[in-house]
């Protein structure tokens, strides 16, 4: 082992501490490869999210999740753009878990894959539900599946040819499949507009950036969005 190697593994097995957050580990960032990072930092686990310092600008960082091990290296996959992340750069672990705020705040909101909001309407149009402020965990268990609640009851989508021909329950699930072009958002934005849930969330996974823009300000009236969280994770992240 090398001096450098030395120093290395001694920086590995310290900590540093912060009054307001915790017992932190620290490590290094040894290579990136495409989407693949490996970084060498001790006392971290499967599926823990860790933050990668930028060189250039200190107060932004980079997350990244932890998904496998290969001897004492970490594998990380980054939840964002690997720019600006060099040999050494310092990672550190995160010490609370991550938790998305559920509250009425959200109505009217586009969030981000880790629930961070990214767009709203005016506080003018926003609508008063009386929703309960609680944490969730993103990455929270399914509910065990002898206990689901039974499909019993009809959702009335708005939609006359749907409600009449493929009649939807509450908690079901449905796939729409169609060629680029066809109106399948326009189709949802009508079911969004026409159904008769007091909140719709709407996820756009793999969308082009630009589409995500058209869906929400010219799909959706400053009405329909008022009961309308969308969660926003377009293709190029």
């Amino acid at each position: 082992m090398n001096l450098t190697n030395f120093e290395l593994d001694l920086e590995l097995l310290r900590s540093t501490f912060d009054e307001r957050k915790g017992l932190r580990s620290v490590g290094f960032i040894e290579s990136v490869r495409g989407s693949i990072i490996r970084a060498k930092i001790l006392g971290v686990s499967i599926g823990e999210l860790l933050e990668i310092h930028n060189h250039v600008n200190p107060e932004k960082r980079l997350q990244a999740k932890v998904v496998g091990f290969d001897a004492n290296v970490s594998i990380l996959c980054p939840l964002g753009s690997t720019d600006k992340i060099v040999p050494g750069a310092k990672v550190s672990s995160i010490p609370h878990e991550q938790q998305i705020l559920g509250s009425e705040k959200l109505l009217g909101s586009v969030i981000n894959s880790r629930g961070q909001i990214i767009d709203s309407l005016p506080s003018c149009l926003q609508l008063r539900h009386k929703i309960k402020k609680r944490h969730i965990n993103p990455d929270a268990k399914g509910p065990d599946p002898l206990k689901r609640v039974k499909i019993e009851r009809v959702l009335e989508t708005g939609i006359k040819a749907i409600d009449a021909f493929t009649t939807i329950g509450m908690g079901q699930r449905i796939a729409v499949f169609a060629e680029p072009g066809v109106g399948k958002t326009t189709l949802l934005s009508s079911i969004i507009k026409h159904n008769q849930s007091a909140v719709n969330v709407i996820a756009l996974i793999g969308e082009r950036g630009r589409e995500v823009q058209e869906f929400v300000h010219q799909n959706l009236s400053n009405e329909c969005r008022a009961r309308t969280v969308i969660v926003s994770s377009t293709s190029d992240e």
